[in-house]
């Protein structure tokens, strides 16, 4: 009975220590592109109803998937749009489709912020849309659609371009959608400016597989000493 009792006390400091663990060091940036900027203003491609990037998060080793909790991008609304425009802004964030590396089009849409009013604004700002519960892969493709913009303001309003990611990666392109419903890839002025868009992702990385095996080795290991000492 003893040792019963001794190796279950292993078993809950093991599943007390890893879970502890996880909370406290895994939630943090898993993507950060936010800190040097080009200067330039990527506006709607013409004929095009949302943009944005495809993102590379950085995950534990080990880790393929994530809950993303916050979200911060950066706009610019033309300095001549009024403050009471109407214009307003759509956040969506997908997968990146069945092969991130051979470029496929994103197939699911994860997260939209559809029903909140996120408005236009002249000058240059940062978007920060917390308290999120989003299950995500370590690669996903986030846009934005500037909706309601006047047609005097659309050509200087839009994602402002920053490189390079300091945490995560982004390819040099971005993924746009038609009307249709069609993705297609762009690059800016032909790959001569970096298309990497403003941007930090703060995200826990699913421990799952490593938790799990943190848990079965120390219980494990507890099991075994116990047994020698039978």
């Amino acid at each position: 009975m003893s040792n019963k009792q001794n190796y279950l006390g292993v078993i809950a400091a093991a599943l007390a220590g890893t879970t502890l663990c996880s909370v406290a060091v895994a939630q943090g940036v898993v993507y950060d592109n936010s800190l040097t900027p080009i200067n330039f203003v990527q506006p709607t491609p013409t004929g095009q109803t949302e943009f944005g990037d495809r993102i590379n998060m950085a995950l534990p080793a080990g880790i393929t998937g994530t809950t993303i909790t916050d979200f911060k991008f950066e706009y610019q609304g033309d300095p001549a749009l009024a403050a009471n425009s109407g214009a307003t802004m759509t956040l969506n964030i997908y997968d990146a489709g069945s092969n991130p590396a051979a470029k496929t089009a994103p197939a699911n849409l994860l997260w939209s912020s559809t029903g909140q009013t996120i408005s236009v604004q002249p000058g240059s700002h940062t978007v920060d849309v917390s308290g999120l519960s989003v299950n995500a892969p370590g690669t996903i493709t986030w846009t934005v659609s500037f909706n309601n913009v006047p047609s005097a303001n659309v050509a200087n309003t839009g994602l402002l371009v920053y490189d390079p990611p300091t945490v995560g990666s982004s390819a040099n392109d971005f993924w746009a959608k038609n009307a249709s419903g069609t993705w297609s890839v762009w690059q800016i002025q032909n790959g001569a400016i970096p298309a990497n868009f403003a941007a930090q992702v703060v995200a826990v990385p699913e421990p799952t597989t490593l938790t799990l095996g943190l848990v079965l080795g120390a219980g494990w290991l507890g099991f075994l000493g116990l047994k020698r000492r039978a």
